[in-house]
């Protein structure tokens, strides 16, 4: 089971962490990973200056925003799959 974490605090909040929610959401659909993949929110991960707070199997991305969250996140949730 892959457990991605995402910050619904107040700052992440602004940057577009519902849209994150929204994404990875999509993706689960998409993909049917409903049994490969849990999205839980979370509040403040310390990690405002690397991005949007985000946590994958425990392990912080750096540099997320809603720029790259295709080419950055997507990857990152498959390689934690296989």
């Amino acid at each position: 089971m892959v457990i991605i974490e995402i910050c619904i605090g107040s700052s992440c909040y602004v940057r577009g962490a519902n849209n994150v929610v929204e994404h990875v959401n999509a993706w689960i659909e998409q993909f049917q990973w409903e049994e490969k993949v849990k999205v839980k929110g979370a509040f403040c991960m310390g990690l405002c200056s690397q991005g949007l707070g985000v946590k994958i199997n425990g392990q912080a991305v750096s540099g997320l925003g809603l720029h790259n969250i295709d080419t950055l996140l997507l990857p990152l949730i498959q390689q934690e799959l296989n």
